[in-house]
């Protein structure tokens, strides 16, 4: 600038310049106001403009990881493209959504994103997700109303379409809609719908420049009708402690990120981020024993202008977006986040490859194990590398291809990797929660190609990891307890033991309320198991036996006579008679909030003149997992008067352990 005019500038008078400050001040105040007035129209309007087509590209990812090993994780992704075009019929703002072009990548090993050719197109994924649906805005074209970002329902015409392509649908209409009323005040809440039902959500706004702002959203899940006690907490199979007033021992998270841009009077949504964990938390999120992490991104590639009719006749609006379940026993395995299809590798690879592809896998796993020095023990552990991979896959395979596997490994069994591999094999099918696996084994054993020491450990935890048991299931397996197999005396009653028991515990997996068997009668199994523990003409061993085995069932209708059995007092020197009453006494722990088995438990552990064993088996299940302020001033009431070493010794060492556990259901006392 010249000096002239700079000199010119500076001897404006005082007045002068008061009188344009205020006028430059009027102005911006002015410019502010109608600045603020366009926002505050803008944001009461969807997040779509009318008969405007918005061309999303997406991404999602399930990933789960073991808190034991947070470097390894199984993981799905799905990526594609979403299609949304809105229009106001009957004066209310209605979405088309289409998704297409769908690929899918799977993923186990170490935390990484699948490369591009990971990716495959499955006609199965698309035939169902490229099925269109339709989600109602709040607010009217007459009247915007300042909650218009918000779903107010959602449609799917397709009433054949299957549960998991509608839930992973509902998944993305929850994430379209944000509230940016109160944009401007930068922190503000709302109601929303969710799959979790209408829950509270915080929203933290800043302005980013270029008209464009970054909105955050936290749903407050303690909010939600659906929980933390109701049926989504349920569903996910969330340990709690008792009464649920104190720390769940589990923990769900959902957050959602915008880039919001005003593009003609209407929020547009360049950008999205949300992301939902649900994790066993023993100890806190960080030291979590299981976790498993849900992503999904949208990007807005592209606008252009639609004619096409989006509202066909009849169109039944629902007012929730909330999850909707199988059937009212499913419980959801966190080691499993790939929910949205089981088992999607023999759709991706086909059974045949699958089967060679985990033959080599299982050799090299041997391979594997050798070179880094596994113990047995460790063979099995899910926390191995490859190991977890493989039990994954493993659990797609059909019957046929399970089988065929099993003999290609067995084709040599002095070739000491081929058997290794076969042995591994047989674990990890278990490990994977497969029928098959279940069924597998069974028929080995009743072929007879399987000694004696492998049938009896195979055996034991055949039902333990079984994700979906079912009253087939139970009936073709309990076959096992009839198998004629080769061996000598204590290895034939270790197979037999195993056999009953595995049996037992299916039986109560599959039949305990809610669900509820046709054949498989639970009542007339507990009668039965009772009948051969209260018979004194049985011996020891097998008395003790089908105490274990009614365990497994759920004492039940037996109950009553367990608690007889229980404070029927034996002869001190009496060993067999005590140690039944410890067995049983063990078996109490579900029942001990019932009045009537507190009160048993209570008077086991006060009578003085009872067994030792006895007295701490009753203080094992007093003391079991939670413990609340009335146990704790009961064992303070014992200690102050109690004489036996050995039951003070047991009930001071568990109260050292539960305070230094750091259970956070105990943290209360």
């Amino acid at each position: 600038m010249p000096a002239s005019s700079y000199q010119s500038g500076t001897n404006i008078t005082k007045r002068q310049g008061r009188s344009d400050i205020n006028s430059q001040t009027a102005l911006l105040s002015n410019f502010s106001l109608a600045t603020n007035q366009v926002l505050a129209d803008s944001t009461s309007k969807p997040p779509f403009r009318e008969g405007i087509e918005y061309r999303y590209e997406w991404e999602a990812s399930m990933e789960s990881d073991s808190g034991v090993n947070n470097q390894v994780a199984t993981s799905t992704w799905l990526r594609g493209q979403l299609y949304v075009i809105t229009k106001v019929e009957d004066t209310k703002w209605r979405s088309l959504l289409k998704i297409k072009n769908v690929s899918l990548a799977i993923k186990h090993g170490e935390k990484s994103s699948p490369t591009g050719n990971a990716f495959i197109e499955l006609t199965e994924l698309n035939e169902q997700l490229s099925k269109p649906f339709h989600l109602l805005y709040s607010g009217s074209k007459v009247c915007f109303q300042n909650q218009s970002g918000k779903v107010e329902g959602a449609a799917f015409p397709d009433d054949k379409e299957p549960l998991w392509s509608t839930n992973f649908k509902r998944a993305i209409a929850s994430i379209l809609q944000v509230d940016l009323s109160g944009i401007n005040n930068y922190i503000y809440s709302d109601k929303e719908l969710s799959l979790y039902g209408k829950c509270e959500v915080n929203y933290y706004s800043s302005p980013m420049g270029e008209n464009q702002h970054s909105v955050t959203k936290h749903r407050d899940l303690d909010s939600c009708p659906e929980l933390p006690l109701g049926r989504w907490r349920t569903f996910i199979d969330m340990p709690s402690c008792p009464g649920g007033g104190q720390q769940t021992v589990a923990g769900l998270t959902s957050t959602a990120a915008y880039v919001v841009a005003i593009n003609r009077g209407y929020p547009e949504l360049l950008k999205i981020e949300s992301s939902g964990v649900v994790w066993l938390d023993p100890f806190g999120v960080d030291k979590s024993s299981m976790k498993s992490k849900t992503n999904v991104t949208l990007h807005l590639e592209k606008t252009r202008r639609s004619t096409e009719s989006i509202t066909p006749a009849k169109l039944a609006f629902k007012d929730h977006l909330k999850f909707v379940f199988q059937r009212e026993e499913k419980t959801l395995d966190l080691k499993a986040a790939q929910n949205l299809m089981l088992h999607p590798e023999s759709l991706i690879y086909g059974q045949e490859n699958l089967r060679r592809r985990s033959q080599l896998d299982l050799i090299n796993a041997v391979e594997f194990l050798s070179a880094e020095s596994y113990t047995s023990e460790q063979r099995i552990s899910m926390d191995v590398l490859p190991l977890s991979a493989i039990s994954y896959q493993l659990g797609s395979l059909d019957y046929a291809n399970a089988k065929a596997l099993y003999k290609e490994l067995a084709i040599a069994p002095k070739n000491e990797k081929l058997h290794s591999a076969r042995n591994i094999f047989l674990d990890l099918i278990l490990h994977s929660g497969s029928n098959v696996g279940v069924i597998l084994i069974r028929d080995l054993i009743l072929e007879g190609s399987l000694d004696v020491w492998s049938a009896a450990r195979l055996v034991a935890y055949a039902g333990i990891y079984v994700k979906e048991p079912s009253e087939k299931l139970l009936l073709e397996f309990q076959q096992i307890t009839e198998a004629k197999i080769s061996g000598e005396g204590d290895q034939l009653n270790v197979f037999k033991n195993a056999a009953i028991l595995a049996v037992a515990s299916l039986v109560g997996k599959t039949c305990s309320a809610p669900r509820v068997c046709r054949t498989v009668k639970i009542d007339e199994w507990q009668k039965k198991y009772y009948g051969i523990i209260a018979s004194s003409s049985n011996s020891f061993a097998d008395r003790a036996l089908y105490v274990h085995a009614l365990q497994n069932v759920g004492y039940g209708h037996t109950l009553d006579s367990m608690l007889e059995m229980a404070i029927k007092r034996a002869p001190l020197d009496d060993e067999s008679a005590n140690d039944l009453r410890v067995y049983i006494i063990k078996g109490l722990a579900p029942y001990k909030t019932q009045a009537k088995v507190w009160n048993i438990l209570v008077r086991l552990l006060r009578d003085v003149k009872d067994n030792f064993r006895v007295r701490i088996a009753a203080a094992q299940v007093i003391l079991d997992e939670h413990v609340t302020t009335e146990m704790l001033q009961l064992m303070q009431q014992l200690l102050s008067s109690e004489n036996n070493s050995q039951v003070r010794h047991y009930v001071i060492s568990a109260i050292k352990t539960i305070a230094n556990n750091h259970n956070p259901c105990n943290t209360h006392v």
